[in-house]
C-alpha cells in the first residue's frame, strides 16, 4: 500500500488518481486551510470529520510520496473599483481598481489566502483595517526638524515608501489615493411602452447641476417607487424632506422634474413620477444598509460632484462652523462619500464606527438596530489639521497598530502593472505570488504566501531525519519559470538536490491528457533513488470534445442575464474590461470564480442565450467522476436557485486528475514504485 502525504491537498486529486488506477493508497495526513475543501475531501473518501483544517504537519510521518501545491486582507475590506467600493472577497479578475498612481488598473488574479493571524490598524480616515503582518502599505514617515527662525520644530515627511504592517507605527502616515477622472456617465435611456409600441426615453440632463443635487438627496433620503398595477415595474422616486427645509429644497431643484408634494406627519414627500429617473437611481442600491456611491459618481467633474455632495449632506448630514458630518448604516456609502470629499475639497476626513445593540426599544416597540458609520470633515484648512493634502494624495495618521492574535479568513488580489490598490481607502501593495505581475517575490522564504510554502515542504522533509519520501511532486502555475521567479525555482531544485533528490520538471497541459480544458501547470518530480523522471514518455491522450462533459440543462440560474456580461460575450463596447469566450471544442482554464467571472467561457444555447458551465461540468473538466461531485454536493448543497460558489471554487483550485494518473502509471511501469508498494 502506498502512503501519501498531501500538503494543501484541496479535494485530493492525487488520491483520486491512485484510486482510479486501482492502487491501494493510505493518506497518512492531509493539510488544507480551506474548511469547505476539507469537508468535500472527507465526504469523497468516506472519512467524514476525520480531517480538520490545518497548516502544519508532524515530522514523524513516513510517506512514500509527498505531493504539495503552493497555497491579506479580511473579506470585509473595501476596495475602490470603477463601479464603487466593493468587499475584497467579492472582487473578480477583470475588474479595475484605483491604484497608488491614482489610476485604475486591472485585477489579474484573485487569491483566497485562507486563515491567517490578523493585525488591526486604526487610523484617521477609516474605522479599522484588518490585515496580515507582512502586507505592505504606501506611507510617509514623519520627522521633526528645528526651525531657528520660528524657534520651534517643523513637522516634515520623508518620501513615500512601502512598509510592512508589522513595522508601522504612529510615525507613519498612510496614503489615500484620489480619483482623477472628470467625465459624465454614459446613458442610453430606457425602453418604454405605450400600448403595443416601444420607444427609448432618454431625457436626463447630466449637464444640469440640479440633477446631481437630486442624486445626492436621493442617496441620503430617497427610494424608488413600484406600481403594482404595472407588473411591479418602477414608476418613479420619492425623496423625503423635513418641513423646515422644504422651501430650500424646492428652490434648489427648481423645475428640472415634475413632482407631487405630499405632507406627512413630520415631513414632506416629493414624488417624482419618472420611470427613467427611477431606473437611473436604482444604481445607488436598495435600502439604507445597501446604498452606496456608484463609480460613475466618483468619476464626475468636480463641479457636478460638489452638487452631489451638497445634496447628500442636505438630506443626511449637517453643517456647523465649517464642519460637515453625516451618519449612515451603510459602510460602503460612507467610504464612497469620503472619496468624493477628497476629490472635491482635497481635504482629509475621519470615519468613526459606533456599535449599536442589536435590539432597541422605542415608544414601547422593540426594533432591530444596525451599527452606524459617521464621516466628518472640515471644509477649510486649519492649524488643528492632523492630516494633509499634497500633490494628489491625502496623508493621514495612524492611531494604533496591534497584533490581535486571532485567525480570520483573508483575501488578496494581484493588480496589473501598478501592483497596488486601495484597502478601506489607503494605498496597499498587492500580493504578487506567482502571477505575471511585478517583481514576483511570492516564493520568497518567509513571505507566507501559498507559494512560499514550498520552503515549508523542504523544512518538513529535513526534519524527517533519515527517512525521506521516495518521490516529491510539486505542482504550480506556469509563471514559476518566468525570469522573475526562476531564481526561487532554481533554489528549490538546489535544496532538493542537497537532500539527495534528482529533479525534473515540465509544463503539462490538461488538454494533452484527454480533458477539453486548456490548463498549463508546471509539474516538478523529485526522486530519491538518483534516477530522473522522464516526462517525454508520459502516456498522453487525445483531447475529447467538450460535448461529452456537458449536462443537458437550461436551468435559469445558469443563464447569463447581466447586460454587462452579455456585452462581453458579444464583444460590444462595455464599461467593463475583458471578453468572454464562447466555448466550442474546449474551454480555457477553470477558475475559482467561474460563476462570477467566466474566464473558462460560456455555452451557446443556440437561441440567443448563453449559460455558465455548471458546477458538475467544472468538476468533470478536472477529471473527477460524478460520484465525487455528488459526495461534495451533499456537504455543500448550496441555496436553491443559486450557483454553488464552494463547488466552483474547489474545482478551480484543483489539479487535473488524469495528469496524476499518467505520472503514477509511469512510476509503476518503470518500477519506481516497488512491488511491495503495489
Amino acid at each position: 500500500m502506498i502512503q501519501i502525504l498531501e500538503l494543501f491537498g484541496g479535494i485530493g486529486s492525487p488520491r483520486v488518481a491512485l484510486r482510479n488506477l486501482g492502487i491501494p493508497v493510505k493518506a497518512i495526513d492531509y493539510v488544507e486551510i480551506d474548511e469547505k475543501a476539507v469537508r468535500s475531501y472527507n465526504a469523497m473518501f468516506e472519512k467524514e470529520l476525520e480531517y480538520k483544517t490545518q497548516s502544519v504537519v508532524g515530522w514523524n510521518l513516513k510517506p512514500d510520496i509527498l505531493i504539495h501545491g503552493s497555497p491579506c486582507f479580511t473579506g470585509d475590506t473595501l476596495v475602490l473599483t470603477k463601479e464603487g467600493y466593493k468587499n475584497i472577497c467579492d472582487l473578480h479578475v477583470g475588474e479595475y481598481v484605483l491604484d497608488h498612481r491614482n489610476e485604475y488598473s486591472e485585477v489579474i488574479k484573485f487569491i483566497n489566502q485562507g486563515e491567517k493571524e490578523i493585525w488591526n490598524i486604526n487610523a484617521m480616515s477609516f474605522d479599522e483595517l484588518k490585515t496580515t503582518e507582512n502586507h505592505k502599505f504606501y506611507v510617509r514617515k514623519r520627522y521633526k526638524k528645528w526651525n531657528n527662525e520660528r524657534r520651534s520644530y517643523d513637522r516634515l515627511f520623508e518620501n513615500p515608501e512601502w512598509i510592512e504592517c508589522s513595522k508601522l507605527s504612529k510615525d507613519y502616515y498612510l496614503g489615500l489615493a484620489i480619483n482623477k477622472e472628470s467625465k459624465l456617465p454614459e446613458w442610453k435611456g430606457v425602453e418604454c411602452t405605450r400600448g403595443k409600441d416601444t420607444y427609448i426615453k432618454n431625457n436626463l440632463n447630466f449637464n444640469d447641476n440640479r440633477f446631481w443635487y437630486i442624486c445626492g438627496r436621493f442617496l441620503g433620503d430617497g427610494w424608488t417607487r413600484i406600481r403594482k398595477d404595472r407588473n411591479n415595474n418602477l414608476s418613479g422616486i420619492i425623496i423625503c424632506c423635513g418641513k423646515h427645509e422644504n422651501e430650500d429644497f424646492e428652490s434648489k431643484i427648481g423645475d428640472i422634474f415634475n413632482y407631487t408634494k405630499v405632507e406627512d406627519r413630520t415631513t414632506f414627500k416629493y414624488q417624482f413620477p419618472n420611470k427613467e429617473l427611477a431606473i437611473f437611481m436604482e444604481q445607488f442600491g436598495h435600502g439604507a444598509k445597501n446604498k452606496y456611491v456608484p463609480g460613475f459618481i466618483i468619476d464626475l467633474p468636480i463641479e457636478k460632484l460638489k452638487c452631489f455632495l451638497e445634496g447628500y449632506f442636505d438630506s443626511d448630514g449637517c453643517y456647523s462652523n465649517g464642519v460637515y458630518k453625516a451618519t449612515s448604516i451603510s459602510r460602503k456609502l460612507i467610504y464612497g462619500i469620503g472619496q468624493c470629499i477628497t476629490k472635491v475639497y482635497n481635504r482629509p476626513f475621519s470615519i468613526y464606527k459606533s456599535k449599536r445593540p442589536k435590539k432597541y426599544e422605542i415608544e414601547g416597540r422593540t426594533v432591530n438596530q444596525n451599527d452606524t458609520y459617521q464621516i466628518v470633515f472640515r471644509e477649510n484648512k486649519s492649524i488643528h489639521d492632523k492630516a494633509f493634502y499634497e500633490e494628489g494624495y491625502i496623508w493621514f495618521p495612524i492611531k494604533l497598530v496591534i497584533n490581535t492574535r486571532k485567525l480570520e479568513k483573508t483575501y488578496d488580489i494581484t493588480v496589473e502593472n501598478s501592483h497596488s490598490f486601495t484597502a478601506n481607502g489607503c494605498i496597499v501593495h498587492n500580493c504578487q505570488d506567482f502571477s505575471i505581475a511585478g517583481h514576483q517575490k511570492g516564493a520568497d522564504e518567509g513571505t507566507e504566501t501559498r507559494s512560499s510554502l514550498m520552503w515549508e515542504t523542504i523544512h518538513i522533509i529535513q526534519q524527517m531525519g533519515e527517512w525521506k519520501p521516495k518521490y516529491v511532486i510539486w505542482e504550480n502555475v506556469k509563471n514559476v519559470l518566468s525570469k522573475h521567479m526562476r531564481c526561487n525555482f532554481n533554489r528549490y531544485l538546489e535544496e532538493m538536490q542537497n537532500m539527495g533528490y534528482t529533479s525534473n520538471y515540465e509544463v503539462l497541459n490538461a488538454m494533452d491528457f484527454g480533458l477539453p480544458q486548456s490548463r498549463e501547470r508546471v509539474f516538478t518530480i523529485s526522486c530519491s533513488d538518483g534516477s530522473l523522471f522522464n516526462f517525454g514518455t508520459l502516456e498522453r491522450k487525445s483531447m475529447r470534445n467538450i460535448s461529452g462533459f456537458l449536462e443537458d440543462t437550461q436551468e435559469e440560474k445558469y443563464i447569463v442575464s447581466q447586460p454587462s456580461m452579455l456585452k462581453k460575450i458579444e464583444f460590444k463596447n462595455s464599461n467593463f474590461g475583458g471578453r468572454v469566450q464562447v466555448i466550442k471544442d474546449y474551454c480555457t482554464t477553470i477558475t475559482t470564480k467561474q460563476m462570477r467571472c467566466p474566464n473558462s467561457g460560456v455555452i451557446d444555447l443556440g437561441d440567443g442565450r448563453y449559460r455558465y458551465l455548471t458546477e458538475k461540468e467544472c468538476w468533470r473538466l478536472q477529471g473527477y467522476a460524478d460520484k465525487d461531485f455528488e459526495a461534495a454536493l451533499k456537504v455543500h448543497p448550496g441555496k436553491v436557485g443559486k450557483l454553488n460558489g464552494a463547488l466552483y471554487h474547489q474545482s478551480g483550485n484543483s489539479i487535473p486528475v488524469p495528469i496524476f494518473e499518467s505520472i503514477f502509471k509511469q512510476l509503476i511501469n518503470e518500477n519506481k514504485i516497488s512491488e511491495e508498494l503495489k
